[in-house]
C-alpha cells in the first residue's frame, strides 16, 4: 500500500476515533468501569467509544482529577492523547512505558541470552498491518497480501510474535499472510474463509517445495468459521479443501496453532490492578485456574496506519491476541532444540509454570526453555 494512501486512511482513522469522544464520556459518567465489569464483557466495551477510548484525543482542557482511578485506568489511550489534569497516582507515561516493553514474565531475560527465535521460520495467517511502523522495522517478515486492507487486529496479532518492543520472538522469519478483504457480492466471512484456504495451500506449496516452516498460526478457527457458513451451498467445497490442507500440515507434522487448540492447553489472565508493576505476580487473575496463562492484557500496540504512533491497550484479554504469543514461545524453544515437537514443548509449559496467590498458573518461559536446553544437551550427547 502506498504511503499516500496510508497518510489519507490514517487521518479518517482518527478522525473517525475522535468522533466517538462524546459518546465515551457520556458511558464513563455513567458507569463505574471496575475490572469485574470490563471482564464481564458488557455491552457498552463493545462500542467503538469504548475500543478506542482516549486515542489521539486533546483534553488538555478537561479536568479529570475527579475522576476515580479505576475508570481511567481501564480506557484506552495512545502515545498521541494530551492530557489535562489528571489524578496524582494515574501516569500515562508509565503505563505506556510499562506496556510497550512488557511481553512476559522471563522474556527479557531470555532476548538478553540471545534466544529470540533466530534461525526459525513460521507463517501466520490473520488481518493486515503495514510493515513501515516503527515496531516492524529491522524484523524478518514476508508480507503475502490475499487480502488488500489493514486492521489494527492484524497489527497486534503481529507485534505480540515479531514486534521489536513486545515480540516474544523479534528474530524469527515470518511468512505474513493477509486474508482482510471485502468483496461486495458475496458475505465478507465467506471472503475470509476462502482467503485462510488459499494461505493454508500456499504454505503446503511451500513446505513440499523445501521450505522449513515449523509451525503455523492463526488468530481464529477454520472449524469454527465453517459452522457459521453451514447454510452457504459452498460450504461442502470449503470444507473439504480446509480439511485437506489442515490433514497435510498434521502429515508434515507441522503444528497448525489456531483458537481450538490454543483453547485445548492454555488461557490468558489479566492485572487486577493496571498501575502495579508488571512484575508483581500475584497481581494477575485468571477465567480459567485450570490451565496455563499467558499474561494478554496492559501492552501497548501499534496503532493503524501509523509510523510512530502506539496504543495503550488495558482490555482483560482475548485468545486471539494470545495465540501469536504462544507461536512465539514455540519459536524460542525451536531455536534451541530444532526436533521439539509442539505436544512435547506444552508438556514442558504444563510442567514449568508459576502459580501465584490468586491460583493463575502462569507461563514461566525461563524454567520452560531451560528445560528445552537439558533435552537438547542430553539429545546431542
Amino acid at each position: 500500500m502506498k504511503s499516500e494512501n496510508i497518510k489519507e486512511l490514517h487521518e479518517t482513522f482518527k478522525h473517525n476515533i475522535l468522533s466517538y469522544q462524546d459518546e465515551l464520556f457520556s458511558i464513563i459518567k455513567e458507569k463505574d468501569l471496575n475490572s469485574d465489569i470490563l471482564c464481564q464483557k458488557t455491552d457498552y466495551f463493545y462500542k467503538p467509544a469504548m475500543i478506542w477510548g482516549f486515542c489521539y484525543s486533546d483534553l488538555s482542557h478537561y479536568d479529570l482529577s475527579k475522576m476515580p482511578l479505576n475508570q481511567l485506568l481501564r480506557i484506552p489511550f495512545s502515545t498521541e492523547t494530551k492530557w489535562g489534569k489528571l489524578p496524582k497516582d494515574f501516569k500515562p507515561n508509565v503505563l505506556i512505558k510499562n506496556g510497550k516493553n512488557f511481553k512476559g514474565m522471563g522474556i527479557d531475560e531470555l532476548h538478553k541470552q540471545g534466544i529470540t527465535g533466530k534461525g526459525v521460520k513460521v507463517a501466520y495467517i490473520d488481518k493486515g498491518f503495514d510493515i513501515q511502523h516503527d515496531e516492524f522495522k529491522g524484523r524478518n517478515i514476508k508480507m503475502i497480501n490475499i487480502g488488500d486492507r489493514l486492521d489494527f487486529h492484524g497489527y497486534a496479532v503481529a507485534s505480540r510474535l515479531i514486534g521489536k518492543n513486545i515480540g516474544i520472538a523479534p528474530d524469527v522469519t515470518l511468512i505474513y499472510y493477509n486474508v482482510e478483504q471485502s468483496i461486495e457480492n458475496e458475505p465478507y466471512l465467506k471472503t475470509y474463509l476462502k482467503n485462510e484456504i488459499m494461505a493454508l495451500k500456499d504454505i503446503i506449496k511451500r513446505v513440499s517445495s523445501g521450505e522449513k516452516i515449523s509451525a503455523v498460526g492463526l488468530s481464529a478457527s477454520i472449524p469454527y468459521h465453517i459452522k457459521l457458513l453451514k447454510n452457504d451451498i459452498e460450504i461442502d467445497k470449503l470444507t473439504m479443501q480446509a480439511q485437506q490442507y489442515i490433514n497435510e500440515l498434521a502429515k508434515l507434522k507441522i503444528p497448525f496453532i489456531q483458537s481450538d487448540l490454543f483453547w485445548k492447553d492454555f488461557s490468558y489472565c489479566y492485572k487486577l490492578d493496571p498501575s502495579k508493576s508488571n512484575e508483581d505476580i500475584d497481581n494477575y487473575i485468571s477465567f480459567e485456574n485450570s490451565k496455563i496463562c499467558v499474561i494478554e492484557a496492559d501492552k501497548c500496540i501499534p496503532m493503524p496506519y501509523s509510523i510512530h504512533d502506539y496504543k495503550y491497550e488495558n482490555d482483560c484479554g482475548s485468545a486471539s491476541w494470545c495465540i501469536p504469543q504462544v507461536v512465539g514461545l514455540f519459536c524460542l524453544a525451536k531455536q534451541i532444540n530444532k526436533s521439539i515437537k509442539y505436544n512435547d514443548f506444552v508438556d514442558l509449559i504444563k510442567n514449568s509454570f508459576i502459580e501465584n496467590s490468586n491460583g493463575t498458573k502462569i507461563v514461566n518461559t525461563i524454567e520452560m526453555i531451560k528445560k528445552v536446553q537439558y533435552i537438547n544437551k542430553n539429545e546431542t550427547n
